[in-house]
């Protein structure tokens, strides 16, 4: 299995990896807070925050198990999982409430680029249920003209308007500022902030 290549542009892994580390801990993340990775894939970022935060504070939902276990053993090691004790959910109906837990941060790298703007409601309505007052969750997505497609389009490319973003976000009760970071592959960083 190409881990890497799964996630997105192989030889950009590591840079995309780093960004999320760099934009969760520029937005206040430290390492006894707790972090819910959606589509945590082969732990392109997932690396970083496990070793960072402190035991049991990282969770990853990825539906793709052997994705997940590809990312344990080429990129982390299972000493550091059996050291860390990270949780990993299966699940691909983008409830986030299944978890039963509240997290402080809550991040979605290249989820909304991937999905209609439906599940994209879904996913922000269950991120407002699923986070502390003051919590942060930090989206990419590529901006464009919206509307294109529904439900999940996997590897198919999707875009939404910020504007459509934005009301999404303060319609569950999130306070949404746009970062000014550059991303990568061109997409926008938000961060939604729980009011």
């Amino acid at each position: 299995m190409n881990h890497r290549g799964e996630v997105g542009p192989k030889n950009l892994f590591d840079a995309i990896g780093a960004q999320q580390f760099n934009v969760l801990t520029g937005l206040g993340l430290r390492e006894h807070h707790s972090l819910l990775d959606i589509g945590c894939g082969s732990l392109r970022g997932g690396r970083l925050f496990i070793v960072y935060l402190q035991q049991g504070k990282y969770n990853g939902i990825e539906p793709n198990a052997a994705l997940v276990q590809a990312g344990i053993d080429q990129e982390l090691g299972q000493s550091v999982i059996d050291l860390k004790k990270p949780t990993f959910y299966h699940f691909d109906d983008f409830r986030l409430t299944t978890t039963g837990k509240q997290f402080d941060f809550i991040l979605a790298q290249s989820i909304f680029s991937h999905a209609g703007f439906n599940l994209v409601q879904r996913t922000i309505s269950e991120a407002a249920a699923s986070m502390v007052k003051g919590g942060k969750f930090a989206a990419t997505f590529f901006q464009g003209e919206g509307g294109i497609g529904k439900g999940w389009l996997g590897h198919g490319v999707t875009t939404h308007t910020l504007k459509q973003m934005v009301a999404a976000g303060r319609q569950w009760g999130f306070k949404v500022n746009a970062l000014d970071v550059k991303h990568p592959v061109g997409q926008t960083w938000l961060c939604y902030t729980k009011l």
